[in-house]
């Protein structure tokens, strides 16, 4: 499956929409889906609503049922060394221009990978991981670069590197958020303004249980007793982090 595949079937879907409808109602249907598995009762509640929400939307659910092909198109598109997201929205064309939204192709973004990640095994065995952070992550381009990297020198990128990704734009997060989840990636993906340090929310990584599970908290650098995972992730996706610049 291809970027190609995707485009023909959101635009094969009801023509009582546009593209860029349909395209940001999966993104948002998709994000509600992974994002509430990691929430607190109350925010799960909140997703579990917009995604019926959009659901009622459609007047031909076979649409709506095909969300789980596109998905799989996007998991083997984020495990072939793609940004398949950015790739496929630059095509679409639903980018904001006006706001400087453009994403870097993949060659850049490995490049530039495997430039910042020299000498990153050191570290990684001798504390276990390192923490990353994007402050304007599109869809997550570059993160999927530097797990890519370390596919490549030997490490699990689910274990061994925690993601703060970072975009103002509402359908960057969540593009970011989908593939950073498909991608098997831990850590966070955060709503804000990392110029004015607004902040709008933030979602949790649904493989940073695994994560937590060996290193404990990231962001307290403790170790988590396995009775504590659940709590700790909560407070992943509520709490503000006083040591960390925006958070």
């Amino acid at each position: 499956m291809t970027e190609k595949d995707f485009i023909k079937a959101i635009l094969s879907f009801e023509r009582s929409k546009n593209v860029g409808e349909h395209f940001r109602n999966f993104l948002t249907l998709a994000h509600c889906s992974y994002a509430k598995q990691m929430s607190g009762p109350e925010r799960a509640e909140a997703l579990e609503a917009e995604y019926m929400r959009i659901v009622g939307t459609y007047r031909d659910k076979d649409d709506v049922r095909r969300m789980p092909e596109l998905i799989a198109m996007i998991f083997e598109g984020v495990h072939s060394q793609t940004d398949f997201l950015g790739s496929v929205s630059g095509e679409l064309n639903v980018l904001d221009s006006g706001a400087g939204q453009f994403f870097t192709p993949y060659e850049v973004s490995r490049l530039m990978a495997e430039i910042n990640l020299s000498g990153i095994g050191e570290k990684i065995d001798k504390r276990g991981y390192f923490t990353i952070q994007e402050p304007a992550c599109g869809a997550g381009g570059m993160l999927l670069a530097a797990a890519d990297v370390l596919d490549r020198l030997g490490y699990d990128p689910t274990l061994t590197m925690w993601v703060e990704a970072i975009d103002v734009s509402n359908i960057c997060q969540q593009m970011a958020y989908l593939q950073l989840t498909l991608r098997g990636l831990s850590g966070r993906v955060h709503r804000a303004n990392t110029l004015t340090l607004d902040h709008y929310g933030r979602d949790v990584l649904k493989a940073s249980v695994l994560f937590i599970e060996k290193h404990g908290d990231p962001m307290e650098d403790v170790d988590a007793p396995q009775n504590r995972i659940a709590e700790k992730i909560e407070r992943l996706s509520n709490r503000e982090d006083p040591q960390l610049t925006l958070f």
